[in-house]
């Protein structure tokens, strides 16, 4: 949500850039450098002096946010390099705050953009990989003193990279081999908005397992109530892909969640929420490998927002809020739940050897008495507005009122509480890695009217991979490539290379692949291995769509997808949905003979959605409807085809109902003889 987000309203929020100015609050400048890389998993977005006096250890920065390591700035034209901002920030405000730093390195100077003249020119790809490289490499060589883990790009599944996950897949690999060549005890971490398992399975599916270390996540959530059960769920899925591929190592940091004053919640209540958000995120850092939380952000900009501190820079009740919880929770060990009324939160901490509950009621309105025994006498309440309240017990018991607003609970002793141990991560076989080949890689890159690779049934079948040479060398080399349907075996070849140091070399695969109907439009897997000189090289499993035509795959608020909306004045996106009451998308079908719609749609809570179809915009065929949650619907559309004749065919999808959803959209065409449209 760095540089402007579309949320849940279709309002853009926009962080203008740091200012440093007269605050309420102040920050010690401390004697010593701080901490590259902090033990401790409180962070905050953007830096603020005076953060520190909350307990923020962490400082996630940069991507035009703030100055520091921000490539339009440090790098204004391909010859010309200037440190000053980004310096400044670091000698000015972020070494005196005291906190370790997390940069985002992105986004793309004009002049190194794929798209140059489009207004958008800086959320693009680079043109060149290498210019990227040679910036990572330069702020790596220039900050590892203090710097150790480096996200690559911000929310890249969403309006923040307009590219591809096989465009990001690139970029992860260009930047972790530029970062490692400069310090070889650096981390990287990959993320994604939300927490997008279908966008980080792609990811891995386009080979960058070896190439990073941190998942980057930000599970965020609209309203006032938190739902914690939907948060462990979610990073459960993310923990879970992890260990499958053989990285049961590598941590998951949430680099943001936060609430806004814009979004239906007061003051009180978004201090509520980060306290309890922080408390579900610290119950899981022990199983699931979570092992930050950054919230967002530190001030509001222009509005009453996500800020720590309001437009003034004064705190709001949500610094204090995080004050209280960093005070009562920054050396505590979780131990899991203890027995309370139904529907209460008390999540078990001890901070030494002496417990603290912290305890909510979930509701935004409305108390729920619990009573708690205090065999070791009174207690005290904490409240995440700095009230301290003392509680004395009545034969031995007492009556706590759980609200909205966190209270954390001494006094008591261990055998006053009777917790259910939280759950112990399962063991998870370590993977005895083959050392690799980082330097130089393998890419697949689908065509750009699609996500996923696809490759055609019969003849003409072909797939471009390149290999990048990132190292300071030749490099000679084979590719072995099997592609696999199941337990079949459709195709298989080896393919030599010769790529010259810094540049990147094109190997087409023509395989010979037999026209069976029946396997169009399903997944095979293209198994992808190699040699560099006597080294592996990393290896890729990537699906491919077997296709008798052309195939256009996508997933919903993707980069792909923008390339065929055409109606979307009433719909707005979360990670991997599109929703709304009306939406639609065009597509050019070119001289297709017959062809076949797939579409992930339905509606949130099971509320009405139609799926009508066009070939003009102004009569819709009503296709398919119902009430329920999202599922696949197909449609034959050789119809619509039918009427096209042997010329250019358009066909127009339109989505309405009550908070309709899409979630994916695969349509697969056939064209007529002598044509051809990848």
């Amino acid at each position: 949500m760095l540089m402007g987000m579309w949320n849940s309203t279709g309002r853009r929020w926009t962080i203008l850039g740091l200012c440093i100015g007269t605050l309420s609050i102040a920050s010690a400048v401390p004697a010593v450098e701080p901490e590259a890389v902090s033990n401790s998993p409180f962070g905050v977005v953007c830096p603020w002096p005076g953060m520190d006096q909350a307990g923020v250890k962490w400082c996630r920065v940069g991507a035009g946010a703030t100055a520091f390591c921000n490539w339009p700035d440090i790098q204004p034209s391909p010859d010309a390099w200037d440190w000053s901002r980004s310096d400044n920030e670091l000698k000015n405000m972020l070494d005196p705050l005291g906190v370790s730093v997390l940069p985002i390195l992105g986004y793309t100077p004009k002049w190194a953009s794929r798209a140059p003249e489009d207004a958008a020119a800086t959320a693009y790809p680079p043109q060149d990989l290498a210019t990227f490289a040679r910036f990572v490499h330069a702020c790596v060589s220039r900050y590892k003193h203090r710097v150790r883990v480096w996200e690559i790009w911000n929310e890249p599944n969403i309006g923040f990279l307009n590219g591809s996950a096989a465009d990001y897949a690139q970029m992860i690999k260009t930047a972790a081999v530029a970062a490692k060549r400069a310090d070889p005890e650096c981390r990287i971490a990959i993320g994604c908005a939300g927490v997008d398992i279908d966008y980080l399975q792609r990811l891995y599916e386009f080979g960058c397992g070896p190439f990073f270390d941190v998942m980057s996540v930000h599970p965020y959530q609209w309203g006032t109530q938190l739902n914690d059960g939907w948060m462990r769920e979610r990073l459960e899925g993310c923990r879970a892909l992890l260990d499958r591929h053989g990285d049961a190592d590598k941590e998951i940091w949430i680099t943001e969640q936060g609430w806004s004053l814009a979004e239906g919640v007061d003051a009180q209540q978004q201090a509520n929420l980060l306290v309890q958000a922080m408390v579900t995120s610290l119950s899981v850092r022990e199983r699931f490998k979570v092992e930050k939380y950054f919230w967002f952000c530190v001030k509001d900009w222009g509005s009453p927002g996500f800020g720590l501190l309001d437009v003034d820079g004064k705190p709001k009740p949500a610094f204090h809020a995080y004050r209280a919880l960093t005070a009562e929770l920054s050396q505590a060990h979780y131990c899991g739940t203890c027995e309370v009324p139904e529907g209460v939160r008390a999540h078990v901490f001890t901070q030494g050897d002496k417990p603290v509950v912290v305890l909510w009621n979930p509701a935004a309105t409305g108390t729920i008495a619990v009573e708690m025994t205090a065999s070791a006498g009174p207690l005290s309440l904490c409240g995440v507005n700095d009230e301290v309240h003392q509680l004395q017990p009545a034969q031995g018991k007492v009556t706590i009122e759980a609200t909205h607003a966190p209270a954390f609970v001494r006094g008591m002793a261990m055998a006053d509480l009777n917790v259910a141990a939280a759950p112990k991560r399962p063991a998870v076989p370590a993977v005895r890695r083959t050392p690799m080949s980082h330097d130089v890689w393998v890419s697949i890159i689908p065509p750009a009217t699609t996500s996923r690779p696809f490759i055609a049934l019969g003849g003409g079948a072909e797939l471009p991979l390149n290999i990048h040479n990132d190292s300071s060398a030749p490099a000679q080399g084979r590719l072995q490539l099997e592609l696999r349907y199941r337990e079949q075996t459709l195709a298989e070849d080896e393919l030599a290379f010769a790529t010259a140091s810094g540049k990147t070399q094109l190997v087409v695969w023509r395989p010979t692949l037999s026209a069976q109907n029946a396997m169009a439009g399903e997944l095979a897997i293209l198994h992808v291995r190699g040699m560099v000189g006597q080294t592996p090289l990393a290896p890729i499993d990537v699906p491919l769509r077997l296709a008798s035509g052309r195939i256009i795959e996508f997933a919903a608020n993707s980069w792909p997808e923008h390339q065929y909306l055409f109606k979307t004045d009433r719909s707005c996106t979360a990670d991997g949905v599109r929703f709304g009451s009306e939406f639609g998308y065009r597509f050019d079908l070119g001289n297709a003979k017959s062809g076949q719609l797939r579409m992930n749609v339905g509606a949130n809570g099971a509320n009405a959605w139609s799926l009508l179809l066009s070939t003009d915009d102004r009569q819709y065929a009503l296709e398919c409807s119902g009430k329920s949650w999202p599922g696949w619907q197909t449609v034959a559309l050789d119809k619509y085809l039918a009427a096209a004749g042997a010329g250019p065919a358009i066909l127009y999808v339109k989505i309405q109902g009550i908070d309709c959803q899409v979630r994916e959209v695969i349509l697969q065409t056939d064209q007529h003889a002598g044509t051809t449209d990848r």
